[in-house]
């Protein structure tokens, strides 16, 4: 998907049969208790999360969520790991690299059939190739935005130094201001 394609959505209210992998009264219930959030709760599905199940979740002020686990089904052993996107998140948070907040990270079958993760809404571009990556940085630079790429860039490489240059870049991309 490039990088200027809008995210496809389609809103679900809670109890809707259209929000595959979660039990929406489950988590309506469960999700003011980590994150402060109040009901009544709206579901998005949010296209463009790959094969992982994505929705946004807005609450009764106005509070926009983003809830992630992996598609239903067999899956492979690595594949689909919420726990290392998560942790990836939770490390980028406290620099000055904008990713969205992390809210909650979730192995409890309970809740739900597969682990998952709740984090806060950021707006900006998802990128999901190094040529997406290396175009915007060439925009961004071209602009004079480009300085602080650098910065979070060096973040990146200092939290995940054994990911390629390709994924930081892409990660820390994915939520650049002014993208």
């Amino acid at each position: 998907m490039p990088a200027s394609a809008a995210w496809h959505a389609h809103v679900m209210e809670a109890g809707d049969n259209g929000v595959a992998g979660f039990d929406v009264a489950t988590i309506d219930a469960w999700l003011p208790s980590v994150s402060g959030a109040t009901g009544p709760f709206t579901w998005t599905r949010l296209e463009g999360g790959h094969s992982n199940l994505t929705y946004l979740i807005v609450d009764a002020d106005n509070r926009e969520f983003v809830i992630r686990r992996p598609p239903q089904g067999e899956l492979l052993p690595k594949a689909h790991d919420m726990w290392r996107e998560y942790r990836i998140i939770d490390g980028l948070w406290p620099t000055p690299v904008p990713v969205a907040e992390p809210v909650s990270y979730q192995d409890d079958r309970s809740l739900c059939e597969a682990h998952f993760y709740v984090m806060g809404k950021v707006d900006g571009n998802a990128l999901y190739t190094g040529e997406e990556v290396a175009a915007l940085l060439m925009r961004q630079q071209g602009s004079g935005q480009g300085s602080h790429l650098s910065t979070h860039s060096q973040h990146c490489t200092r939290l995940f130094p054994k990911m390629s240059d390709s994924v930081t870049s892409a990660a820390l991309m994915a939520t650049s201001p002014g993208s």
